[in-house]
């Protein structure tokens, strides 16, 4: 046997302890995360009147999952701000966009971000007027995207329910079918419809 494997048998490591970060995470988390962050979002400009916006652009943001879920000390930071951007863009007014950001969050809560995070993450993004249908799709495409409901996210998923049943939600809706249509409601929203 060489020296190297005996010195590596000898001395394992302990399971308790994070791995230690190496050159390689520190290059992938000091230049590859942060340039890779700036291609999440393409500028974007309107022909009509020149607005410039902001598109996400989903399967960055899956890849930089993938990659932030590797590194040892800062992968939870990277996936929270990936988070963040995803739920932000579900609040477009283009129902493409927010169609795009969905399905990215539903392939985020597969590839294993703890759903409770997500769910939270929903909640404080879309809280009010029309982002309450927005949230109730993006919630049923998490729920249908995942496995196995936390007993963390159990809470939560049924909060954003009742919310939906009998809170703010219900009662735009309510108003919605009686012929009143206040601004910020969701009429006209599809996923309302849904």
């Amino acid at each position: 046997t060489t020296p190297f494997i005996v010195a590596a048998a000898a001395a394992p490591a302990p399971a308790s302890e994070p791995p230690k970060p190496d050159a390689l995470s520190r290059g992938v988390s000091g230049f590859l995360m942060p340039t890779a962050r700036r291609l999440l979002k393409r500028p974007e400009r309107r022909a009509g009147t020149g607005a410039r916006d902001e598109v996400l652009r989903p399967p960055v943001a899956l890849a930089l999952l993938r990659l932030a879920r590797k590194l040892p000390k800062d992968g939870p930071g990277e996936v929270s701000v990936l988070v963040v951007a995803v739920c932000a863009a579900m609040r477009h007014r283009d129902a493409t966009r927010r169609d795009a950001a969905r399905a990215c969050l539903a392939k985020m809560g597969a590839a294993g971000v703890p759903l409770s995070k997500l769910l939270g993450e929903l909640r404080s993004a879309l809280p009010t007027g029309y982002m309450l249908a927005v949230r109730s799709a993006a919630v049923n495409s998490l729920l249908t995207a995942t496995d196995a409901l936390s007993d963390d996210a159990a809470a939560t998923v049924a909060e954003l329910l009742l919310e939906d049943l009998l809170g703010d939600a219900a009662a735009a809706r309510d108003g919605a079918t009686a012929g009143d249509h206040a601004a910020g409601s969701a009429a006209g929203v599809p996923e309302a419809k849904k």
